[in-house]
């Protein structure tokens, strides 16, 4: 997460950002970057986790998570975008439960599944 502030620093002093002024906005902004993180970890972990044993190997990753990662990068960038520009919460609402969706999603499937994905 420290990387995420770092990242979100450089670009508010490069892109002249103004930050949320209330505090809805900024635990909707907490909750997109904790959601698109986790969302992330969650995919890569078990998709990693089934390609370790692939003949394949690292060629075969990108394959694989690229069509899942194109809907969390979507809506965590719109949900950001209409964080910075102020507008109301229900505007965001949409896309913090699309990716609570994700999430819960991928950690249930990863759970259950990673012990059949290390198999050999």
């Amino acid at each position: 997460m420290s990387i995420v502030v770092l990242i979100l620093v450089v670009f508010a002093v490069f892109f002249n950002l103004s930050f949320p002024g209330d505090w809805l906005g900024w635990i909707s902004l907490s909750g997109v970057i904790l959601l698109g993180v986790l969302s992330f970890v969650s995919i890569m972990t078990l998709l990693s986790a089934v390609a370790v044993n692939n003949t394949m190997g690292e060629s075969i990753i990108p394959v694989l998570v690229l069509p899942l990662l194109v809907p969390i990068v979507i809506h965590t960038v719109t949900a950001t975008n209409r964080i910075f520009a102020n507008r109301p919460f229900a505007e965001i609402e949409g896309n913090l439960r699309m990716l609570a969706a994700i999430v819960l999603i991928f950690l249930v499937a990863g759970a259950s599944l990673f012990r059949f994905a290390i198999e050999e």
